[in-house]
């Protein structure tokens, strides 16, 4: 889900417990446009990373609002995107005709 830079929106998806992916423009995390993770958010909200490109990044807490202003603008809902399962079991139209069939035989 698209989350724009709202920070609340960041924010909110971080403590029920839905990492973050950020593209990250040209400055602290790249030279030009990098995706990092955001995995968590603590009571001052300091922001863990998971940067593939940097170690010694991934160690470090950030300031959500640094993270933000880091960002580069990006389409889709992005810069930040939450990434959660959602509950709803979807399933394909043949599987639906197949259990519909069976349940009519269990009519008869």
């Amino acid at each position: 889900m698209g989350l724009g830079t709202d920070y609340n929106m960041i924010k909110k998806s971080l403590l029920h417990g839905n990492p973050v992916v950020a593209l990250m423009g040209a400055g602290y995390f790249t030279g030009g446009g990098h995706f990092i993770t955001l995995l968590e958010i603590d009571q001052n909200d300091k922001v863990l990373v998971a940067d593939v490109a940097s170690r010694k990044r991934s160690s470090q807490k950030y300031d959500l609002q640094f993270l933000i202003d880091q960002s580069k603008h990006a389409d889709a809902g992005g810069p930040f995107w939450s990434i959660y399962k959602t509950s709803l079991k979807i399933t394909s139209n043949k599987q639906t005709k197949k259990k519909k069939k069976l349940k009519q035989k269990d009519k008869y």
